[in-house]
């Protein structure tokens, strides 16, 4: 064979390193003479895998310096198959389909299959093979469905999906139309199933494997328009996320995708339903919800009728703030805040600290602009003192906090959210003479602050003209006299 090192090849450990010697010399004008004396030279050159080689080489390579495409390559091979036995065609034929070079067009790769005469017989070997790679893996029940193999070819393509190279021409090639085929793609992740490895046609699609969920309904928007308009798979998804009973965290992956493809006014609303929809279900059942429930406020009094529980309390806030993406009203607020005013007197005992955290987050979020000093203040009537008065602390309305202070009780400091409050707003400031303030001070000091909190505490107890209060604040904390860490001159200095 003129150009074979012979040396090189008869060292070669094995026959595939061997051929691959071969290769380069294989060209259409002595693949024929090769094929016929190469078993004379070396066992591992059978006519077959002669064959084998310059197809292999043509196909993927071409030949000389005409550039012709892989369906005039294919055609040109035709003949050449008959030398071929049937398990290297078979390798062969798995080779082109499964290939990893996206210039191979994808209508070639299955017409390749679908002509080739044990194609039947390929797929079941192909499947029976990854039944056994991904025996441990979700992709075993899936094959043992499949047996078969037809579906095998279909996996493939839905992964194409995936990869924009390739969706130009997948919908037509299962020979559906393109809109069926965007159904059943999104079923497809809806079961849950990820791209497997075995079906990978390009590096991108590998890296698929290993996303979120949430990334993978994200790509098949991002792709659809290759495929049909990008607005019949959003459509699609929209529809998908008014259905009952989705596996768990469904829902909230698509969600995702879609609000990065969504963004007019009716569709932040859509999101919203998509968003409330779980929430009411889970916790209202049996309560219908459909998109014109969302931002109506008979529905979401109906929400706070015979709320009995602060677990659901916490949920009407997490609706009111969900809806905030398109806007929040004051009867909203209103009837939450009413709503946990009429929680029974048992309930508000035993879990007053849960009550004082909700009160704390509605003020702090919805003072000033969802609800008016006239309305928490009526809201404030309904209350028991302590939690009415959590409720005007953590505003921002200053009349409201101002009126309040001498209501204020020692019972009132119990509380750990309004003792809290107490000294995130300065109120203490204006208790140094009360019966309030020792325990305040304790607060102030308590195992726990840092010396920098309790200087600042003191400095604003001098500004307030309590210099001697602020001094103690500072022995009370570090355990000493006045004058063994603190001087009455440096404390009077500070700024």
């Amino acid at each position: 064979i003129p150009g074979l090192d012979y040396k090189e090849f008869l060292a070669a450990e094995d026959s595939e390193k061997q051929l691959q010697l071969l290769k380069p010399l294989l060209n259409n004008g002595n693949v024929h003479v090769i094929g016929k004396m190469g078993p004379n030279v070396h066992t591992s050159l059978s006519k077959s895998a002669v064959f084998y080689c310059y197809v292999h080489k043509f196909f993927f390579h071409g030949e000389g310096k005409t550039q012709t495409s892989h369906s005039e390559r294919w055609s040109r091979v035709q003949d050449l198959l008959q030398h071929i036995d049937q398990p290297t065609t078979d390798r062969l034929i798995s080779d082109i389909c499964l290939s990893s070079d996206y210039s191979i067009n994808m209508e070639l790769r299955l017409e390749i299959c679908k002509n080739h005469p044990e194609i039947r017989r390929f797929l079941e070997r192909f499947s029976v093979e990854l039944f056994e790679k991904y025996k441990d893996t979700y992709f075993q029940s899936y094959l043992r469905t499949h047996q078969a193999g037809g579906e095998v070819l279909e996996v493939v393509l839905m992964a194409m999906w995936l990869d924009e190279t390739a969706c130009h021409d997948v919908g037509r090639l299962l020979e559906i139309s393109a809109e069926e085929f965007a159904e059943r793609t999104v079923q497809f992740l809806l079961e849950g199933r990820k791209v497997p490895e075995c079906v990978v046609l390009q590096e991108e699609i590998q890296k698929l494997i290993q996303v979120e969920e949430r990334e993978l309904f994200e790509t098949l928007i991002k792709n659809s328009h290759f495929v049909v308009p990008q607005k019949t798979v959003i459509d699609s998804l929209k529809r998908v996320c008014s259905l009952r009973d989705l596996r768990p965290g469904v829902l909230e992956n698509i969600i995702w995708a879609l609000e990065k493809y969504l963004t007019n006014e009716d569709d932040t609303e859509l999101l919203v339903f998509f968003k409330t929809k779980p929430l009411v279900e889970e916790h209202w059942r049996g309560m219908e919800i459909q998109p014109s429930c969302v931002l109506d406020d008979e529905f979401y009094r109906g929400l706070c009728e015979g709320v009995q529980e602060v677990e659901k309390c916490g949920v009407l806030e997490e609706v009111i703030r969900l809806w905030s993406a398109v806007c929040v009203r004051e009867c909203w607020v209103r009837d939450l805040l009413q709503t946990i005013a009429k929680l029974p007197e048992s309930v508000r005992e035993d879990k007053i600290s849960e009550i004082s955290r909700l009160l704390l987050s509605i003020s702090q979020t919805h003072t000033p602009n969802n609800i008016s000093e006239e309305s928490l203040l009526s809201c404030s009537k309904l209350l028991p003192p302590t939690l009415s008065h959590i409720l005007i602390l953590s505003s921002t309305y200053e009349d409201l906090i101002f009126d309040l202070i001498p209501d204020l009780t020692l019972s009132d400091l119990e509380n750990p959210t309004l003792l809290g409050l107490v000294i995130e707003k300065e109120v203490y400031l204006q208790l140094v003479n009360t019966e309030l303030y020792p325990a305040i001070a304790t607060e102030l000091t308590r195992e726990g602050q840092t010396l920098e909190f309790v200087k600042d505490a003191a400095s604003k107890l001098k500004d307030a003209g309590n210099v001697v209060e602020g001094l103690s604040l500072i022995a009370q904390f570090t355990r000493s006299s006045y004058s063994s860490y603190w001087s009455y001159k440096s404390f009077m200095s500070w700024k």
